[in-house]
This record gives C-alpha cells, sequence and structure tokens, in this order.
C-alpha cells in the first residue's frame, strides 16, 4: 500500500514539473547506469528544447545528496539540484525529526512533505499520511524560514484560543510569526466577541483577527 501511495505522489509531482516546462518530453529510462556520481537502477530525463529540466530516477542503493540519506524514487531540478525525495532514515530537518519514509520536496517559496508517521512539529503533532487510504492530501508544509505553514493535526487542536478541528478534509495553516492563519473550528466558539457555528472555516490577520468566515 506505502509503494502505491508513494508512486501516485510522485507521478503528481513529476507531472507538475512537466506542466512547468509545456514541451519537455522524456528520454528513455537508462537502467542500471551512474549518473553525477549517483547510481541509480534506473533514471531518464525530462528534456526541454535542447537542456535537461528535470531528471528523474530510482536509486539503487542508500545515498547520501546534499547531507540527506536518500533511497528509491527522487527527482532533481536543471544542475542536479535536489527537488524531490524519500528519506532513507529518520533524520533531522529544520529541526525537527523526519521519520523514514518522508517524502521532501522543495519549493521557491516553501518546502512540503509527505510524513511517513504522526509527528510532533514545534509543538503541533501533523497527520502521516503513507498508511492511510487518504493520504495524498495529508501534507505538511513549511515556510523558507523553517517555521510551520499547514498541516493536517492528528487530534482537535487549540491555537490561540480556537479550537480547531482535525480532519483529512481540513487543514490547519500558520502565519509566520506562529499565529493562526486558517483553520476548521472544530466546535461552536465566541471569538473576537462574535459566535461562530462548528466546521466554519475562518481566516485570521497576522494579529489574530477574523477577516473572512464560511
Amino acid at each position: 500500500m506505502k509503494k502505491i501511495i508513494f508512486s501516485l505522489s510522485f507521478i503528481v509531482a513529476v507531472v507538475f514539473s512537466l506542466s512547468q516546462t509545456a514541451y519537455g518530453q522524456y528520454t528513455k529510462w537508462q537502467k542500471d547506469v551512474s549518473c553525477h556520481n549517483i547510481k541509480f537502477e534506473k533514471v531518464r530525463f525530462i528534456i526541454y528544447e535542447t537542456d535537461t529540466a528535470y531528471t528523474e530516477g530510482v536509486l539503487a542503493q542508500k545515498t547520501i545528496i546534499d547531507g540527506y540519506p536518500c533511497h528509491k524514487n527522487i527527482v532533481f531540478t536543471k544542475g542536479w539540484k535536489l527537488r524531490q525525495f524519500l528519506l532513507a532514515e529518520n533524520f533531522f530537518i529544520l529541526g525537527t525529526e523526519f521519520p523514514k519514509e518522508t517524502e521532501v520536496s522543495f519549493h521557491k517559496d516553501r518546502i512540503h512533505c509527505f510524513f511517513g508517521a504522526n509527528t510532533k512539529v514545534q509543538g503541533y503533532w501533523c497527520n502521516g499520511n503513507f498508511a492511510k487510504w487518504y493520504s495524498m492530501g495529508i501534507s505538511t508544509s513549511f515556510y523558507l524560514s523553517g517555521e510551520l505553514k499547514c498541516f493536517f493535526p492528528v487530534d482537535d487542536i487549540e491555537v490561540n484560543n480556537v479550537l480547531c478541528k482535525s480532519s483529512p478534509f481540513a487543514g490547519v495553516c500558520l502565519h509566520e510569526n506562529g499565529n493562526l492563519r486558517r483553520c476548521k473550528l472544530a466546535a461552536d466558539q465566541v471569538i473576537n466577541g462574535k459566535e461562530y457555528k462548528k466546521n466554519t472555516e475562518l481566516l485570521f490577520d497576522e494579529e489574530g483577527i477574523v477577516i473572512s468566515g464560511e
């Protein structure tokens, strides 16, 4: 089940990558080769015009790349810049021990991951995903500063005196200063002097004032 889930997640990432290179084309798979001093079980490239835009591969063994212990599927952008990988072991990233099998991807505005198990990050338990049927949507993201950005809490949680719902369909987002940015309410509540019903989704500014609610 985990292999199926990761494969689906990996395909989604590659499709997204292709959308960024409108006329990109895959090369044929090359098997049992070494490229850039990395041994691959198989590897192929996405060519845009005459240049390699992305490299997609399956590692032949656990490999330390840019300091990260990687295995299985991996993606590089132009110039062999690490874009997406799967952790081969528990490993500290952004001050938190990420569990083995966590998928990590780097973006211009965030660091995005699918935890291999429920993980405590900056005081919040974030839902892991690979063993769950609905895992494709259960992700956690960080600001480039390393501060927690969005996650799916394991249980209902209180953030800035607001009780937020735990659900695979309702994530919690924070401002970079740690204050609540968005959540779905876990119960009827009075916030800023106004009553809101359970399951209302609220958006807050950086000072904790409600700026929209449905």
